[in-house]
């Protein structure tokens, strides 16, 4: 079953997790994959909106691989829209890439989604997709995957994420 099912993000379950760790709902993005096949679009909607009403945030990831993109883009109008890293690496020397990424900020803009262009790994990525308008970025440019302890004392935390 997908994470959304999991029953310790029901109810009470949902809020005793997010009041141990001190969040609140806004702090946490669900994060869908585009690559996942949604076989019931009015159903998965209804339980979007329904954590939507709860506080929390919706991320669309992996943007431009999947068969229905665009659709879902405009029917769940995400929090966040993470472009897929085929269509950011090498997009400053790829004019094609460069004009779809431009046409997913407009896309973006019109449902008021920010923009996360993901797999980022040269200066020049990151410039491309400054100057476009991205919001955020992530990739290898910044920091190879590491663990949340790691990370914890990268940015500072007092103390460790568990």
């Amino acid at each position: 079953p997908s994470a959304i099912h999991d029953p310790s993000l029901a109810g009470h379950a949902l809020r005793q997790t997010l009041h141990g760790h001190q969040l609140q709902p806004s702090d946490v993005v669900f994060e869908i994959s585009e690559r996942e096949s949604i076989e019931n679009f009015s159903i998965f909607r209804e339980v979007c909106d329904h954590y939507r009403e709860l506080g929390f945030r919706i991320a669309l990831d992996d943007v431009g691989v999947g068969y229905a993109s665009l659709e879902v883009v405009t029917e769940l109008a995400p929090d966040y829209i993470k472009v897929d890293r085929a269509f950011v690496t090498g997009v400053d020397t790829n004019v094609n890439r460069a004009a779809f990424l431009e046409s997913i900020l407009e896309l973006a803009k019109g449902v008021g989604a920010k923009t996360i262009g993901e797999g980022i790994e040269g200066g020049g990525e990151l410039e491309l997709l400054t100057k476009l308008g991205f919001d955020f970025g992530q990739g290898y440019y910044f920091s190879r995957p590491v663990p949340s302890d790691t990370f914890a004392t990268m940015i500072g935390l007092e103390r460790a994420l568990t």
